[in-house]
């Protein structure tokens, strides 16, 4: 279904939502419904690991890559929201 392109090392689902994400390269957004995300985020980080949704906030979620970043995300907003580095 998801081709090379859109591969990823992680993938989480809206915990009462239609939209999953997965992440490789970048965060990607998708919708059961269509086979290419409905939304992508890159911030420059290296390969990303994990993806989590919020469970009390089905709109938000946040990602950790191996350059030992977590990158918050907002699927209302087409842009990243915040980037930390783990010291």
């Amino acid at each position: 279904m998801f081709g090379r392109m859109h591969s990823g090392n992680a993938a989480d689902h809206q915990w009462d939502g239609e939209h999953f994400a997965t992440g490789g390269a970048q965060v990607d957004i998708w919708n059961h419904n269509r086979s290419q995300p409905v939304n992508s985020f890159v911030w420059g980080s290296d390969t990303v690991i994990s993806v989590r949704f919020n469970p009390g906030e089905p709109n938000l979620l946040a990602s950790s890559a191996s350059d030992r970043s977590i990158n918050l995300y907002d699927l209302r907003m087409d842009s990243p929201v915040r980037k930390m580095i783990m010291q």
